[in-house]
């Protein structure tokens, strides 16, 4: 696969937490090459990088042991820096969609007492007012959704393999 790469080069022009990150770009050139990528891990952070790699044009190979995804996992909450990667990317509408309306968090002792309770509307508002929760499954099914974003067989996940060697030609 032949692709053209574009080059930028980027400052922050903001870096007051509260306002969030903001960059400016300029192009500096493009390099045409033909790119491919070994991915070992189908996790959260290998489907996400898969996709980026494939929307930019790259051949990527995902090797994952597990012989399937997991069904098994925590809940995770997205907010803020999370959300904003998210939205950037173009993953927000995938983890919306999968996203769970959580009420509130309660933290109870070896007896079963509540000793602490978190309320997510509070949270959430004084989060920004956006906070996704996630259970790892589910934002690994979002995760394999979005790889349908990359053009048609530029990647491709093997599950129940590993890498013993990798060898460079």
């Amino acid at each position: 696969m032949r692709l053209c790469v574009t080059l930028w080069t980027g400052r922050m022009l903001d870096t007051d937490a509260a306002a969030g990150e903001e960059w400016e770009y300029r192009r500096v050139g493009e390099i045409r090459c033909s790119m491919r990528a070994l991915i070992v891990g189908a996790g959260i952070a290998g489907l996400v990088a898969a996709r980026q790699l494939g929307l930019a044009g790259w051949s990527v190979d995902v090797l994952e042991r597990a012989p399937g995804p997991r069904p098994e996992g925590y809940m995770m909450d997205f907010f803020g820096p999370g959300v904003r990667a998210a939205e950037r990317i173009g993953l927000y509408p995938y983890l919306a969609q999968a996203a769970h309306r959580v009420r509130a968090a309660a933290y109870v002792d070896v007896d079963g007492r509540e000793t602490a309770r978190l309320d997510y509307e509070q949270f959430s508002a004084l989060a920004g007012g956006n906070v996704l929760s996630l259970l790892r499954p589910d934002l690994e099914t979002a995760a394999l959704r979005a790889l349908g974003d990359a053009p048609a067989g530029g990647i491709h996940l093997h599950y129940g393999c590993r890498a013993a060697r990798v060898v460079q030609r």
